[in-house]
């Protein structure tokens, strides 16, 4: 059953037992009800017409308890005199009504009606670019699946997808129905429920790129891996791969994160770069920078946000495993890009010896294997780089207020000597405690047999 039948069919219950109820009135109260009777019989015809209102505001009626009371009484309430102007009021009542705070959870974020969704490449309608038309609430009438979570009723249809890409799509459909083949206008992409965690947000990303992705499926598969790579599967997927499940601490961490400001520009990331690692060349800044702004292009993650992601992880890196390793896996920019989510491994493949084209291979051809107590690690870290820039002034350089610059928030030199004289920064507490870690580690690998150790690629 359609949103505009099931509509259809809640109105009419409503006017019958309107009707119903008339049949104990007087003749006079009847009379005087006539005009109610002829206008919620007219909404609901109203209703019924696909050129008078649109899926959206069927969504939102369909959550009222009484949708057909509700848009009488906004029809008493204005000033229109015109049949033709009763769908003005409905369309306008629905989008006063709409509950604009409820959303649905996705892979990298929420979305609501109206937002603009791309498919996982998993799910049978993988790398189709939609509009989010209405959303059935998990545990409600409206909820058709067995999905688990909320039903996300999508519209592939509100994008013109170019003829190669509907040859495409009907190729795809024809194997997914056992060879029957439909033409692109007779399959049904006009209104499709999708569980959100087969859902990408294309919130914040451009008008431009969005049509890239619907006309072409190799920027789609792209901007897909791209996106899940960033944010991993579900726990029991995260599993079955071998990756540590997300806790609870880390998804605190996350919504702590998706709610602060932080960020640093192309001139703030390398000059705070060459501080932390004075022997990175110029070629892998230039290349991670430009890696960084690729990525907002694609309408996968904040230029500004990466560079500051980058910056915090290599300064754990950093006391992890040292000056001399961290500078040449920054360096690997030359050779091939390293998501932040993506150092620590890459960090520790250079250290059993793996070599820059390896890594590259190894990591593109692989999801990021996320281990939740350096990801948990991070997460602090950057909080707490956030929060220092928030109160930079606390610790500005007494021996340079000209230059009115913060300091590098206790990474390296004028930081440490502030901090000497202010105390640590929450910060330069998360790196020392990676460098614990790292001393930790030594110790282990010192105790390693000297097989072990060669069979790792590592000289004795």
């Amino acid at each position: 059953m359609t949103a505009r039948e099931r509509l259809n069919e809640k109105m009419s219950a409503e006017y019958k037992a309107f009707t119903e109820g008339l049949k104990s009135k007087t003749p006079d109260e009847i009379i005087e009800a006539a005009y109610e009777t002829v206008y919620k019989a007219d909404i609901i015809a109203c209703v019924g017409d696909e050129s008078k209102v649109g899926e959206r505001e069927l969504a939102v009626l369909l959550r009222l308890e009484n949708p057909l009371t509700e848009v009488y009484r906004e029809w008493l309430r204005s000033d229109y005199t015109h049949m033709d102007d009763l769908s003005n009021i409905i369309n306008d009542f629905a989008a006063q009504a709409n509950d604009k705070d409820y959303s649905a959870q996705v892979i990298n974020g929420s979305v609501a009606t109206g937002d603009y969704v791309i498919v996982a490449p998993e799910d049978d309608y993988g790398h189709l670019v939609g509009e989010v038309i209405y959303i059935d609430r998990l545990g409600t009438p409206e909820h058709e699946t067995g999905n688990p979570g909320d039903d996300v009723h999508v519209n592939f249809r509100a994008f013109d997808y170019p003829p190669w890409q509907r040859v495409g799509i009907e190729e795809h459909f024809a194997e997914l129905t056992g060879g029957e083949h439909r033409n692109f206008d007779g399959l049904p992409l006009d209104d499709v429920i999708i569980a959100p965690d087969a859902l990408i947000s294309l919130s914040g990303v451009s008008a431009e790129r969005i049509q890239e992705l619907v006309a072409n499926f190799d920027e789609a598969e792209y901007f897909c891996a791209e996106v899940m790579r960033r944010y991993p599967a579900d726990r029991e997927a995260a599993s079955a791969e071998g990756r540590a499940p997300i806790d609870a601490e880390h998804e605190e961490i996350v919504n702590r994160i998706a709610s602060m400001e932080y960020g640093m520009n192309d001139a703030e990331f390398e000059r705070r770069i060459k501080e932390l690692l004075p022997g990175v060349t110029s070629d892998a800044l230039n290349f991670s920078m430009d890696y960084s702004a690729d990525l907002e292009a694609d309408g996968v993650h904040p230029n500004e946000k990466t560079l500051a992601e980058y910056y915090v992880e290599f300064g754990l890196i950093k006391h992890q495993f040292g000056e001399g390793l961290t500078t040449r896996l920054f360096n690997l920019a030359e050779d091939c890009n390293v998501d932040v989510m993506d150092l620590r491994r890459a960090a520790r493949l250079l250290l059993n010896g793996t070599g820059p084209h390896e890594i590259g291979n190894m990591i593109a051809n692989s999801p990021p294997q996320i281990n939740i107590e350096d990801d948990n690690e991070f997460g602090r870290a950057l909080i707490a780089f956030a929060e220092s820039r928030a109160r930079q002034s606390v610790y500005h350089s007494p021996e340079s207020p000209a230059e009115g610059k913060a300091s590098t928030d206790g990474l390296e030199a004028r930081g440490g000597e502030i901090l000497s004289q202010r105390g640590q920064s929450p910060f330069d507490k998360a790196l020392s405690r990676g460098k614990e870690k790292s001393e930790a580690y030594k110790v282990q690998k010192a105790q390693e047999p000297d097989a072990d150790k060669k069979n790792r690629g590592e000289r004795s």
